[in-house]
């Protein structure tokens, strides 16, 4: 694979749009401070045009992050990290090669005595289980940490997935059947794992869960919970899918 390294001193690094060829390439990116030239750490890291196509990255400690199987031609790169301003800078990505970027941010403190600061969260966690990748694609219904805390009820886990789309919750005498609409029982993953047979809300608390995944039609379930499923020893999704995340995934 070739290798090439580009400087993001300007806004444009290539002005040449590369004719589509449908071939991925890897864009490797640093993050530093703009005055002490040290690497920032969990910077966020997207292709804001196309959030598909390389889906989105935090930067490891030496502030260095990779969005893979990115597609050859012009993208609009994104990196923010909090306390800096957010850069957009165009960058050129040629077939079958890797380009290096580096990325300076300019200090932009958070003012303290407002209380009110505004960050775009992401979960490593999710990150590293395809959560953010999933719900680029707008197939299904996705809640991350943030949503769900906006979201009403508590303590069981039941009252908070009540709340969310196409979820309704039947009760049985004493017991809580999670439905997808009216009809379907779909099958539940609790990071990432198949499960049955045990009640949710004695399983897992509402506070732990940091990402829901609902998938209210079989022809939309990704191939991931079709293999689970198949690993342990069922057909596979019938009508529907709950993929649960917590904070121990």
């Amino acid at each position: 694979m070739n290798r090439r390294i580009l400087t993001a001193g300007r806004a444009v690094l290539l002005g040449l749009l590369l004719a589509a060829t449908g071939v991925s390439a890897q864009v490797v990116i640093e993050v530093h401070d703009a005055t002490s030239w040290r690497e920032i750490h969990n910077a966020r890291i997207e292709l804001a045009n196309a959030p598909r196509h390389g889906g989105i990255a935090l930067t490891s400690e030496e502030g260095r992050a990779t969005l893979d199987g990115v597609r050859a031609g012009m993208w609009t790169l994104r990196v923010q990290a909090l306390g800096y301003e957010t850069r957009e800078l165009r960058v050129e990505v040629l077939p079958d090669t890797t380009t290096f970027v580096r990325v300076d941010l300019a200090a932009a403190p958070v003012a303290l005595d407002s209380l009110a600061v505004t960050t775009d969260p992401i979960s490593p966690r999710l990150l590293d289980h395809g959560f953010y990748d999933r719900s680029a694609t707008n197939v299904g219904y996705f809640y991350d940490a943030e949503r769900l805390q906006r979201i009403a009820g508590g303590g069981l886990l039941t009252n908070k997935l009540r709340y969310l789309q196409r979820v309704r919750i039947r009760r049985v005498g004493r017991r809580r059947i999670i439905m997808i609409g009216r009809t379907c029982r779909p099958v539940f993953y609790l990071d990432g794992q198949y499960i049955r047979g045990i009640p949710l809300d004695d399983m897992i608390r509402a506070d732990v869960v940091v990402g829901v995944e609902i998938y209210d039609q079989p022809q939309f379930i990704p191939k991931h919970f079709r293999l689970a499923a198949g690993r342990a020893g069922i057909a596979g999704p019938d009508c529907g899918v709950i993929a649960i995340w917590t904070r121990y995934a």
